[in-house]
């Protein structure tokens, strides 16, 4: 009935039945065109050497538009809710640490007024979930209301960014249930069932002269579906796995030699390697088994973890060091440098992400390894490897994904796990033809 108008809405009504009521509504949910954000940190770096936001491919997210004005509730969903952060907006207003008086706050990133601020803070928000939750996170809601009403004083008030995993939508409006992250695709359903539980917000029209002047503040609450942008993926052949790996920062922003070479902090070093490539396969291609008695091969022991490469292009020394830490986090905030030479912008940060048994190429096609702990037990991608067989009976379910509220992918690795002779679990989503 999309379109009728009002005339064509009384015509239809022909028939007076006491008891009948006539409604016409409009959509709530309307899933928006995917766009791909740029991912930007927030970097102070060593000694407040960078304060600034830092190109960061790493976190680059697609991100389709859900919801305005409405408002998801915490409890309600406190199983999909992975965390809330605070976002500095202030929104045109001048901040509170600023001087009276004196101008020069507003070419700050921080102060984008209006609406231009939504899709500025959709950025910033999205990087955030991907950085502190990896590819956990499927929906978030960019709050910028308190930004726009009270700006100045984000020493007290600040606006939020909310990330969600996908998870059992029967969990909604229930409390004390663990996360079980999805990574497949939630459709429209599924989406408008995680906005069943959320509330329209007030309808408040800013009254502020080159503030908030007639913007309504329900456009400034915005709820998304988000997907991280794929990593490149290099296979070794050896190995019969794949690396997944973006750069985590634009060239020249990097760590120094002194922090790389901590003890214990890299599983393997190397020198003279020639391309990126080759530094992968130092990272995860393993040597012969030490003989009994011998130190354990660190490569053995830490490579399912690999998370952080570094990579010094060029350079005949150590340029070569593999972590099974995430570098990036903001933890490590403080010991990011930044060296503007050519020397500087030849050395390289990557996020990386070790897959056994896993090709790349497809973004929704979800592979879980049994056995293995962490981030890489779940990988994107097709399942590969000798010894593996479709074993009778291994075909655990088929689903339309619209009849269930538990993401397949999260089903298809409990019935593994349940499995004594699963090692690995494939899900995905097919076309079907009449």
């Amino acid at each position: 009935m999309s379109g009728w108008s009002d005339i064509a809405l009384r015509a239809r009504a022909t028939t007076p039945i006491p008891s009948a009521v006539m409604y016409k509504a409009h959509t709530v949910l309307t899933r928006g065109r995917s766009t791909l954000e740029k991912g930007y940190l927030w970097i102070k770096g060593q000694n407040d050497g960078v304060i600034r936001y830092v190109n960061a491919p790493a976190y680059n997210a697609h991100a389709a538009h859900l919801a305005s004005g409405w408002q998801q509730d915490d409890a309600k969903a406190a199983s999909m809710l992975l965390g809330i952060y605070d976002l500095p907006a202030y929104m045109g207003h001048r901040p509170y640490f600023w001087p009276a008086g004196a101008f020069g706050y507003e070419h700050m990133p921080d102060s984008i007024a209006g609406t231009a601020a939504i899709a500025f803070w959709r950025d910033i928000c999205s990087s955030l979930c991907y950085r502190w939750h990896d590819d956990d996170v499927e929906m978030m809601q960019v709050d910028l209301r308190p930004g726009l009403f009270q700006g100045d004083r984000t020493d007290m008030v600040r606006s939020k960014c909310y990330c969600y995993a996908y998870d059992d939508l029967a969990k909604l409006n229930m409390t004390g249930q663990a996360t079980e992250a999805s990574h497949e695709a939630p459709n429209d359903v599924a989406m408008a069932r995680f906005l069943s539980t959320a509330k329209l917000v007030n309808n408040y029209v800013g009254k502020v002269v080159g503030i908030d002047e007639g913007l309504r503040y329900r456009r400034f609450i915005n709820t998304y579906a988000v997907h991280r942008d794929p990593w490149e993926s290099y296979f070794v052949v050896e190995e019969q796995a794949s690396v997944f790996h973006r750069l985590a920062l634009e060239p020249g922003y990097h760590f120094e030699d002194a922090t790389l070479n901590t003890a214990g902090l890299a599983y393997k070093t190397a020198n003279n390697v020639a391309d990126l490539n080759a530094c992968i396969r130092e990272c995860v291609v393993l040597g012969p088994a030490p003989p009994t008695g011998a130190p354990p091969d660190p490569v053995r022991q830490r490579r399912m973890n690999f998370a952080t490469l570094v990579f010094n292009e060029g350079e005949t020394g150590v340029n070569c060091w593999c972590f099974d830490q995430d570098l990036i986090s903001p933890a490590n905030d403080h010991l990011i440098i930044h060296d503007a030479r050519a020397t500087g912008l030849k050395k390289k940060v990557y996020r990386t992400k070790l897959c056994v048994g896993v090709a790349g190429g497809s973004e929704r096609s979800v592979v879980y390894r049994k056995g293995v702990r962490g981030a890489n037990a779940v990988c994107l991608g097709m399942p590969v490897g000798a010894g593996m067989i479709l074993a009778n009976g291994s075909v655990f379910l088929s689903r339309d994904a619209a009849d269930d509220t538990r993401p397949i992918d999260v089903q298809c690795k409990s019935a593994c796990d349940a499995h004594p002779d699963c090692a690995l679990a494939h899900s995905f989503v097919s076309a079907r033809t009449a």
